[in-house]
């Protein structure tokens, strides 16, 4: 796979650079620096030093993509191609913020990585592993023996010392079934079936649960959260929060017991359990669906329903109403944009859940997402999935931070990335 991704990058590449210079070309094609200027000033005040200080002021006084004045590297690097239009391949308006997080990342994912792979072994040595996937009636010396030869288990943890080079390093287990993970070389489960390839099959079925859950139950919760605040010290929003508590109260196991009963037992509305692909799919994850969207009202509309609350309580509302706006159009306006940072911050623990699936709906409802994988690799003490799947969500959990932290520079014009 990684000639493939290797490939693709390349591909990738060129077609940036030729949608980039070709979008630059017919830009300046159209309009000249001088004439940008001109629009930029306006009619009455253009003249040639006005047009020769905005260019200078904003870097449009310099060549387009040759500067014959300038020397070695700077012939194309000074000029405006390279200031305006090569520079967003380094994404130059949060570049250090990207650099600095990517470097975050990988330590975080290295110190993940070591972690697991140090608890995994401290409980569980190469020989445990292969009695517990032997059995316990063919354990022998000799069948424990080809069964680590066979998976890679029969070499040192992380430090080969009978090697000699690099490869005291790279001829061991850690390097073979962790170090691997960075290249999205999982390797094979104990089972033998290939860990990348089960991943991608299973992650299908998992995002068709998850991802409506997602959406739909974030616009009910904060639509519901409004209402809430809307009619608030109400009889209306006093039932609304007995039934909310009543709703953490339970847990979520009680709803798909009942669920799978009610609908599917005694009304025989929709399958109790299992998955098949295409439009078939419907109407096995609709249960499944409305019971996520429904468990996740109690905590998440109390939440939301604080948060605008508190928002409905600052200077910027009053004044608002002193103006004399509406409540709708303060609320919808002013209270639910502001709201958001908050709201966003909690959306991102959610983000790996969308993709590593929930362990309860797909183990009671017989879905093969990766959920249901993870739980099966738990059971099986199959360390080559559960390390993956740590792995997998330890970098979804890095990539939400990341996304999180832009999306709030889109909410709050205020918010500016750090530097």
């Amino acid at each position: 796979m990684t000639a493939y991704l290797i490939r693709r990058l390349f591909y990738a590449v060129l077609i940036l650079i030729g949608v980039n210079l070709i979008t630059f070309w017919l830009f300046f094609k159209i309009n000249t620096p001088d004439d940008i200027a001109r629009m930029q000033l306006g009619a009455k005040r253009v003249t040639a030093d006005a047009i020769a200080k905005w260019k200078a002021e904003r870097g449009y006084d310099k060549p387009l993509v040759y500067n014959a004045a300038a020397q070695g590297a700077k012939r194309f690097t000074d000029t405006i191609y390279f200031e305006k239009s090569a520079a967003m391949f380094l994404l130059d308006f949060m570049t250090a913020y990207l650099i600095r997080r990517l470097f975050y990342a990988v330590l975080i994912l290295i110190g993940v990585n070591l972690i697991t792979f140090w608890l995994f072994f401290k409980v569980n040595t190469p020989d445990d592993i292969a009695r517990m996937q032997l059995g316990a009636k063919r354990v022998t010396a000799d069948a424990i023996a080809k069964w680590k030869a066979e998976r890679g288990y029969d070499k040192p943890l992380v430090y080969n010392a009978a090697a000699q080079g690099a490869k005291r390093f790279t001829d061991t287990i850690y390097f073979e079934k962790s170090a691997a993970m960075f290249l999205l070389d999982f390797g094979r489960a104990d089972d033998g079936r290939d860990i990348w390839h089960e991943i991608r099959t299973r992650a299908g079925p998992s995002l068709a649960v998850q991802l409506p859950v997602f959406i739909v139950g974030l616009g009910l919760n904060i639509s519901f959260a409004l209402l809430l605040a809307l009619f608030r010290a109400t009889r209306f929003d006093f039932a609304s929060q007995v039934f909310l508590v009543a709703m953490m109260s339970i847990s979520s196991l009680f709803f798909i017991i009942a669920g799978q009963y009610v609908f599917s037992k005694l009304w025989h509305l929709v399958p109790i359990s299992g998955y098949a692909s295409g439009l078939d799919s419907f109407r096995f994850l609709v249960l499944p669906v409305a019971i996520g969207v429904f468990t996740s009202l109690g905590g998440a509309t109390r939440l939301y329903r604080t948060i605008f609350l508190e928002e409905m309580g600052r200077d910027y509302v009053r004044t608002a109403r002193a103006k004399g706006m509406s409540e709708l159009v303060v609320l919808f306006r002013h209270v639910l944009k502001n709201g958001m940072i908050p709201i966003l911050t909690g959306v991102v623990v959610v983000i790996p859940g969308l993709f590593i699936g929930s362990l309860l709906t797909e183990s009671f409802f017989g879905i093969p997402g990766l959920g249901s994988y993870t739980i099966e690799a738990i059971q099986a003490q199959d360390f080559g999935v559960v390390r993956s799947m740590v792995f997998i969500g330890s970098v979804l959990y890095i990539i939400g931070l990341v996304l999180t932290d832009i999306s709030y520079t889109l909410v709050d014009p205020r918010v500016r990335l750090p530097g």
